[in-house]
């Protein structure tokens, strides 16, 4: 699993410590499309770990499905048009 500390990004930091203490699953919503899912570690089992993980292999094959035939340079722009609709959205 990878790990990321946020202890230096205040607004990342303030935003985690609003949210917690986690008592059971917050999901986080990116441009209507779930991005992650926040658990409480001690709540999952080896079943449940095993689910998130396929759950999120599926996502990538989709993504990728979604983007089998679109040249880079389309892809880049549908990034790009992405990016440009959240930073005016903040």
């Amino acid at each position: 699993m990878k790990s990321i500390d946020v202890t230096n990004d205040l607004r990342v930091a303030e935003f985690i410590r609003q949210l917690s203490p986690i008592r059971q699953p917050i999901q986080i919503v990116l441009g209507g499309q779930a991005v992650a899912r926040l658990v409480p570690v001690e709540e999952l089992t080896d079943v449940e770990r095993e689910k998130i993980l396929q759950e999120g292999w599926t996502a990538v094959q989709q993504a990728r499905a979604s983007n089998k035939g679109r040249s880079e340079r389309e892809i880049g722009k549908a990034v790009d048009a992405a990016v440009r609709r959240v930073r005016a959205e903040q």
